[in-house]
């Protein structure tokens, strides 16, 4: 018994020490970050200007929770391809499973039914085959589906890493835009159109956080009209950045002062709340909504992700290895057709052939 309870006393002390290890890397990586955003606006807006501190707090939130959210999509990827295992094993087990074969003395023509039966039964055999292909979708399809909404983030979750990441992830990727609106400042002529795609990239991917920035504050319930306006305003804020992104072809150094200035004022009313006047109306006369086409994009994924799993399932994998196979295709399949994995790859690809040539 003492053994043991040494045992218990050794691996306390040496998790609580990996705990506070872990934590102070973290919080050292999150204050890192916030210098290197309060150097940018004073690189972009002057050297007295400094981003708002609830914006800064934001940021060390989402740092400080990036890690334990991860972990738990992981967990929680393993454990939706575990049931979409179990359940996908016996519908296909059920449809591939041959027929009963017939006896070795019976014609073929006396199993055949009547021909005034033949067209109902056809209908009828075409009917099934249409419910079981409609089923197999739908067992495929209902965990992938759960393992988008658990990897996407809700500001309802239970779990205080879940909230944060998900509320404050705008905050940190404006912060990104800033900070490449920063590099394409101060980049030579060589690097310049690389930085500035760098900048559209960024935000591209920030307008798509904002355009879904009043679901990601989770102050706003689903059924209720007041989407509808939140919607549009979302819309003309994006618009009014599309304004300042084009004028990068004529006055590259005011726009992207400006670029950053509207982005940090979005910011501070975002984590102050105001997800209805992220800008000010003034700002946004005259101008027309972006319409958002996030719906379209998920349902490209999730259908991607569901044909991935699928055809992982029949893949010549042994049955220990199969549930790994399965969600790892469809979060491979979700994350080519949901992120922006591709479009850096492809940068990436681009920078190697001209350092090559």
């Amino acid at each position: 018994m003492l053994w043991l309870v040494g045992m218990e006393t050794i691996w306390q002390t040496v998790s609580r020490w990996i705990r506070r290890q872990t934590g102070a890397r973290v919080l050292r990586a999150s204050d890192c970050q916030v210098k290197l955003l309060r150097r940018d606006i004073q690189v972009l807006l002057g050297p007295g200007s400094r981003p708002p501190a609830r914006v800064c707090l934001g940021l060390r939130r989402f740092l400080i929770s990036r890690r334990p959210a991860m972990v738990g999509r992981l967990i929680a990827a393993l454990a939706f391809s575990e049931i979409a295992m179990g359940l996908d094993r016996g519908v296909v087990s059920a449809v591939a499973s041959p027929a009963p074969s017939q006896t070795a003395g019976a014609s073929t023509e006396s199993g055949l039914p009547p021909a005034i039966l033949q067209g109902p039964i056809l209908l009828a055999v075409l009917v099934l085959m249409a419910a079981v292909i409609a089923a197999l979708v739908v067992i495929f399809a209902a965990p992938v589906a759960a393992f988008v909404v658990v990897w996407r983030g809700s500001a309802s979750s239970p779990w205080r890493s879940g909230r944060w990441v998900t509320r404050y992830r705008l905050v940190y990727n404006a912060a990104l835009t800033v900070r490449a609106c920063t590099a394409a400042l101060t980049a030579s002529a060589d690097d310049q159109p690389q930085r500035l795609r760098e900048v559209a990239r960024r935000l591209a991917v920030t307008s798509r956080l904002i355009a879904r920035s009043y679901r990601d504050a989770g102050s706003v319930r689903w059924l209720t009209h007041r989407r509808k306006v939140l919607r549009r305003h979302t819309g003309l804020v994006i618009a009014k950045l599309r304004v300042v992104e084009s004028r990068l072809d004529t006055d590259r150094d005011s726009a992207l002062r400006e670029l950053a200035a509207t982005l940090i004022a979005v910011c501070d009313r975002y984590v102050h709340g105001r997800v209805g006047a992220l800008l000010d109306e003034e700002a946004l006369t005259g101008l027309e909504p972006v319409r958002d086409w996030e719906w379209l994009r998920l349902v490209a994924a999730l259908l991607a992700s569901t044909g991935a799993a699928v055809g992982a399932s029949f893949l010549p994998i042994p049955d220990a290895g199969q549930p790994y196979a399965i969600g790892g295709a469809a979060a491979a399949a979700f994350m080519l057709a949901y992120t922006d994995q591709p479009a850096r790859a492809l940068e990436l690809w681009d920078r190697f052939g001209r350092t090559g040539a």
